[in-house]
C-alpha cells in the first residue's frame, strides 16, 4: 500500500457477534507499515452513498458484463433453507455473498423482461437477475 491510501474494511458479518476487537488486528509489521504510509482502516457503509448508487450500479454491472469485476457466492435453495443459510453465514460458512434462491423461474423471467430496458447494454445473465430482484418490485419512479 502506498502512502495516505485506504483499505476498506467490509465483509466481515462474521464477526458481529465475536468478542474481537473492531477493526481486526494485524501484525505488528503491517501495523507499523499502515502507521508509517498513513494508511486509513475505515468501514464501508453503503447507506452513506445512496445518492451515487445508480451510477455505481451501472459502472459495477459494466465491469461485470466485461469480466474486469468477479465475485464469489454461497447459493441455497428453497426459502424453507434460508434460516440455516444465515446461520452458516453468520458462522463465515459462506464464500463471498450468501444468496438464497426463492422466486420460481417463471416469475423471476418476468422480472428479468420488465427491467431489461433499464439495464446498461452488454449486462445479461445473472446481473439481469441481480438487477430484477432487487428494482423489478420497487415502485416507478416515472408513475
Amino acid at each position: 500500500m502506498g502512502p495516505d491510501s485506504s483499505i476498506v474494511l467490509c465483509g466481515q458479518i462474521s464477526m458481529y457477534d465475536s468478542d474481537e476487537e473492531y477493526p481486526p488486528p494485524v501484525s505488528a509489521a503491517a501495523q507499523g507499515h499502515i502507521d508509517r504510509h498513513h494508511i486509513a482502516r475505515n468501514r464501508y457503509i453503503v447507506l452513506n452513498y445512496l445518492d451515487e448508487y445508480g451510477k455505481a450500479l451501472s459502472d459495477l454491472c459494466q465491469m461485470r458484463a466485461t469480466g474486469r469485476l468477479k465475485s464469489h457466492e454461497t447459493w441455497t435453495t428453497g426459502f424453507k433453507n434460508a434460516p440455516s443459510a444465515f446461520v452458516s453465514m453468520m458462522h463465515g460458512g459462506n464464500t463471498g455473498k450468501a444468496l438464497v434462491s426463492c422466486a420460481d423461474p417463471p416469475l423471476m423471467q418476468q422480472a428479468l423482461d420488465t427491467v431489461r430496458a433499464l439495464l446498461p447494454s452488454g449486462v445479461k445473465g445473472y446481473l439481469a437477475a441481480q438487477f430484477a430482484t432487487e428494482h423489478a418490485f420497487a415502485p416507478s419512479s416515472r408513475e
